[in-house]
């Protein structure tokens, strides 16, 4: 059985499955994200919370971000993998 997942349904299952994990915009741009991907792919993603904790990281703050990931330029980063720059002045990251 399948159930199509919407934005608010996402975020309420984040907030409840893995609480203070991600900021309200960070739960939004991954969503997002994942919508996005779903287009270009034409391949449906199987929800999973404790998958998204892990595969996802968000930084108050590029420096902060730097710290974790040293010897890494931002341009780095970005050529690695998927960056999403919050509006707080936060990002998000998919860890590699």
């Amino acid at each position: 059985m399948k159930l199509t997942v919407t934005k608010n349904m996402f975020c309420d299952l984040i907030n409840k499955t893995i609480p203070n994990n991600f900021s309200q915009e960070g739960i939004e741009a991954i969503f997002n994200y994942i919508t996005e991907k779903e287009e270009e792919t034409e391949k449906e993603t199987e929800f999973d919370a404790i998958a998204l904790r892990c595969e996802y990281v968000e930084y108050e703050s590029y420096k902060e971000l730097l710290k974790d990931y040293p010897g890494y330029s931002i341009e780095e980063l970005k050529d690695t993998t998927r960056v999403i720059e919050l509006t707080h002045g936060g990002v998000l990251i998919e860890t590699f």
